[in-house]
């Protein structure tokens, strides 16, 4: 390249193509002794992180949303190879996302997209971003699991599972990272065992196949009941069986069975007494309206309220349960 220069004589290249030329060892000593050092003798720290382009990748983070973009996703991940050769920097670029990870003041909705940037930059990016997020990930994952719905617990948990699956960590960090999960499945078994310990208590128990014991009459007509109780402001993709509402409500199924008793026992379901379900109007969008004689004469004024009660009652709660 000296040779092409504009300016230079050539005897000044030859002077140059013959200049006595350092050995290789003492070449590489030299690029060793000023490797790290600028221009002007100030030592530079080769893990020094790039304020300007980690505002950029916040940028790039909030654009992201509450919408897991998986274009915008793997852009993120792009940048971060930048950074995943060195602790510092993976660390800085992961605290970026770990800040509004756990806030309180950012929108939760943000929470499981900023999750997926932290998964894809695990599988795709790794390098220092995997011992970075062993070390830390148990203690942001049950602080985001609380923020959560139900729905995105689930989301959440999953990819929790594909960690384990892909080998990202230890058994033992990725147990820890999880104990959220585990925590809420203690206590869903344990509101479950509850909620079976009522049923029992009022007479009502299980069958080999889950389904609750009762007599054909008395299920028809606590059938009918809830279905009242579900036929006003209740989708129907959202409403509960018998079976699902013995786990998650189980007073109001107490309930129920009492009050179907009650009409059972006087000629409500299948008798003669002109109460039975077949006289049950079924007209107005298959909402049931049952007769007087069996909801006004026959039953006792407790079971009257409890009707007038489950007319009104809105199952938004069951519904969601019934989702998870």
């Amino acid at each position: 390249m000296a040779g092409n220069a504009a300016g230079t004589s050539g005897d000044q290249q030859a002077g140059d193509d013959h200049a006595e030329q350092p050995p290789p060892a003492a070449a590489a000593a030299a690029d060793a002794s000023t490797a790290g050092v600028s221009n002007n003798g100030d030592v530079v720290d080769d893990d020094s992180v790039d304020e300007e382009q980690l505002e950029e990748y916040q940028e790039m983070l909030d654009s992201l949303g509450a919408h897991p973009d998986k274009v915008k996703i793997n852009s993120l991940s792009m940048v971060a190879e930048d950074f995943a050769s060195s602790t510092a920097q993976a660390s800085a670029l992961y605290k970026c996302i770990r800040t509004p990870l756990i806030s309180k003041q950012a929108p939760v909705d943000r929470k499981l997209s900023l999750v997926y940037v932290i998964d894809s930059l695990l599988k795709n990016v790794r390098g220092k971003f995997i011992p970075v997020i062993e070390t830390d990930a148990k203690a942001w994952m049950p602080v985001v699991f609380e923020q959560m719905s139900e729905e995105q617990r689930a989301k959440l948990r999953r990819v929790w599972n594909t960690w384990r699956e892909c080998n990202l960590f230890s058994e033992k960090n990725w147990e820890e990272m999880g104990v959220c999960f585990v925590e809420a499945d203690g206590i869903v078994e344990a509101k479950k065992a509850a909620a079976e310990a009522k049923t029992k208590a009022a007479g009502i128990g299980r069958k080999a196949d889950g389904s609750l014991d009762l007599s054909a009459k008395l299920r028809e007509q606590m059938q009918l009941l809830l279905d009242e109780a579900q036929s006003e402001g209740v989708d129907e993709l959202d409403k509960v069986s018998l079976e699902r509402l013995a786990d998650i409500n189980p007073n109001l199924l107490v309930e129920i069975k009492r009050a179907a008793e009650d009409i059972v026992a006087n000629g409500g379901a299948g008798g003669t007494g002109g109460g039975g379900v077949s006289e049950m109007d079924t007209s107005g969008g298959g909402r049931f309206s049952p007769p007087v004689s069996a909801f006004k004469e026959t039953r006792s004024p407790e079971v009257i309220a409890r009707a007038a009660d489950w007319a009104n009652l809105k199952l938004d709660h069951l519904g969601k349960a019934h989702r998870s």
